[in-house]
C-alpha cells in the first residue's frame, strides 16, 4: 500500500510535466526492497509538489502584475483621455473667451468710433454755429459802424448847410447894411435938405446903429450856438461811432475766443 501511495504522488508530480494526467508507469505493487526509492521518490514528488506550487503562485504572481498593470494602463490610458478632453475643453473655452474679448473689443471700438465721430460732427456744427454767429455779428457791426458814419455824414451835411445858410445870411446882412446905409445916407442928403436939427438925426443915426448892432449880436450868437450844437452832435457821433466799433471789436475777439475754445 505504501509503494502505491508513491506511485500516486510520482504521478501527480509528473502531471503537467510532460505527462498526461492518469497515465502510470509504475507497476501497482512495489516490492519490499524498493522502499528506499519509494521514500526518495516521495521527497522528489515533496519538491516537485513544493516546485509546481511555487511555479502556480509565480503564475497567480504574474496574473495579478498583468492584470494590475493592465488596469493601470487603462487607468491611464482613461486619465490620458481625461486630460486630453480636459485640454481640448480648456482650449474651446479659451478660443471662446478669445473670440468673446475680441467680439467685445471690436463693439468697443465701434462704439468709440462712433463716439469720436458724433463728437466731430457736433464740434463742426458748434463752429459753424460760431462761425455764422460772428458772420452775423460782424454784418451787424459793419451796419452799425455804416449807420453811424452815415448819421455823421448826414449831421457832417447839416453844419455845413447851415454854414453855409449863415455865410449867406452874413453877406445878406452885409449887403442889406449896406444898402440901409446907402439908404441912410440919401435920407440925410434929404433931410439936409429939409435942414433938420443936427442932434435929432445924431440921436436917430446911434439907435438905428445900436439895433443893428444889437440885430448883429444876437445873429451871431444864433451862429455860435448852432455851430456849438453841431461840434457837440459831430462829437456824439464819433463817440458813438468809436463806441459801436469798440463793441464790435470785443465781440469779434469775444466770438474768436468762444471758437477756440470750442474748436479746443
Amino acid at each position: 500500500m505504501a509503494g502505491e501511495g508513491v506511485t500516486a504522488m510520482i504521478v501527480a508530480a509528473d502531471d503537467g510535466e510532460g505527462m498526461s494526467p492518469g497515465t502510470t508507469n509504475v507497476s501497482p505493487s512495489v516490492s519490499q526492497p524498493e522502499a528506499p526509492h519509494a521514500e526518495a521518490a516521495e521527497k522528489a514528488a515533496e519538491k516537485a509538489l513544493e516546485a509546481k506550487r511555487r511555479r502556480e503562485q509565480r503564475e497567480r504572481e504574474e496574473e495579478a502584475a498583468a492584470r494590475e498593470r493592465e488596469h493601470t494602463a487603462r487607468q491611464r490610458e482613461a486619465e490620458r483621455a481625461a486630460d486630453e478632453a480636459r485640454r481640448a475643453a480648456d482650449a474651446a473655452a479659451l478660443e471662446e473667451q478669445k473670440r468673446a474679448i475680441a467680439a467685445e473689443t471690436e463693439a468697443k471700438l465701434a462704439a468709440e468710433r462712433a463716439a469720436a465721430e458724433e463728437t466731430l460732427r457736433a464740434r463742426k456744427a458748434a463752429r459753424q454755429a460760431v462761425e455764422e454767429a460772428q458772420l452775423a455779428e460782424q454784418r451787424a457791426a459793419a451796419a452799425a459802424r455804416n449807420a453811424a458814419k452815415a448819421e455823421a455824414e448826414r449831421r457832417e451835411k447839416e453844419a455845413a448847410d447851415r454854414r453855409a445858410e449863415e455865410e449867406k445870411a452874413k453877406r445878406l446882412a452885409k449887403a442889406a447894411e449896406k444898402k440901409a446905409t446907402r439908404k441912410e445916407g440919401k435920407a440925410k442928403n434929404k433931410e439936409a435938405k429939409k435942414a433938420p436939427p443936427a442932434f435929432k438925426l445924431e440921436e436917430e443915426r446911434r439907435a438905428k446903429a445900436a439895433a443893428d448892432v444889437r440885430e448883429q449880436e444876437e445873429k451871431a450868437a444864433r451862429l455860435a450856438a448852432e455851430q456849438e450844437a453841431a461840434r457837440r452832435s459831430e462829437r456824439v457821433a464819433a463817440e458813438l461811432a468809436g463806441a459801436a466799433e469798440q463793441a464790435a471789436l470785443r465781440e469779434d475777439a469775444e466770438l474768436a475766443e468762444a471758437l477756440r475754445r470750442g474748436c479746443g
